[in-house]
């Protein structure tokens, strides 16, 4: 099935059903959205009819000794809208023990917010996920399988609801992108990694930047999304502060998946520990 999204007349980007004036930006991104017809789905939202191979909501679907990767659908987040979400934890410890410090830069290898000094991601869901998969409750998904094909065959995922998405395998990240409708992924080593894997890993995510090293990443010719309490130069403002989109209605923040002359994003400081985020970044 091959879906084409429409540009707006008057210049602005039709994104999922709403159309967003805030960019003129013309581009053919109908490459992004093909996908199996065991997909069913209309560009105006309707909801998508899984195939019934899938059996669980919740899988992992890489592991390492230091890092798990789970994967979960049907988000109740209202931001990001219904979704599968890619989690990215520490295999090892409790998910409040590893955000107390330097074991932080296991799963968030990177982020100036990690370690609780500004993360938006609340500790609870992450207990429970971490508490679940060392009693053995999550299964074993496997790339290739129909199972697979039919989990991510989905209108939205977001890799790195929690923890850094380079964790991830490249050839899984490609395998997922090419199953989803839209995808967002953000990733924080970007500039800790060689140039050639960065823009690699660029193509699917945007580099998670700051006021101080936005501009080195998109020199390295990576979209970047940056926390920042003022406004970038021609950057546009994250949309579901602006326009009230979901991540899901939006897709924008996919990296260079779709075309490398999309605009990149800011947003301002969010979350519960909003105020250290600020800090984090003076």
């Amino acid at each position: 099935m091959l879906v084409s999204i429409a540009i707006g007349s008057g210049g602005g980007m039709l994104i999922g059903d709403k159309l967003s004036e805030t960019t003129s930006q013309h581009c053919d991104i109908s490459a992004v959205f093909s996908h199996s017809a065991l997909l069913s789905f209309t560009i105006a939202g309707q909801q998508a009819d899984y195939n019934q191979s899938v059996k669980h909501e919740m899988y992992i679907i890489h592991e390492t000794s230091d890092i798990v990767v789970i994967a979960t659908r049907n988000s109740k987040n209202r931001k990001t809208g219904n979704s599968v979400q890619i989690w990215i934890m520490d295999a090892r410890m409790h998910p409040t023990e590893s955000r107390k410090g330097p074991d932080a830069d296991n799963q968030c290898n990177g982020c100036e917010f990690a370690s609780k000094q500004g993360c938006y991601v609340n500790d609870n869901p992450l207990g429970a996920m971490w508490g679940a998969y060392q009693r053995g409750s999550y299964k074993y998904l496997s790339m290739g399988t129909r199972e697979w094909y039919d989990f991510f065959s989905v209108p939205y995922v977001r890799f790195g609801a929690y923890g850094n998405p380079s964790h991830i395998p490249l050839e899984m990240v490609y395998d997922i992108a090419k199953l989803a409708k839209r995808i967002t992924g953000y990733f924080h080593d970007w500039h800790s990694m060689p140039a050639p894997l960065a823009k690699l890993y660029g193509r699917y995510f945007m580099a998670s930047t700051n006021n101080k090293n936005v501009e080195y990443a998109k020199n390295l010719g990576l979209r970047t999304f940056t926390v920042s309490e003022t406004p970038l130069v021609n950057d546009i403002e994250c949309l579901a502060d602006s326009k009230g989109l979901s991540c899901a209605e939006c897709g924008l923040c996919d990296g260079n998946y779709r075309r490398s002359s999309l605009p990149s994003i800011w947003i301002n400081p969010h979350g519960y520990q909003k105020r250290k985020a600020m800090e984090a970044m003076a």
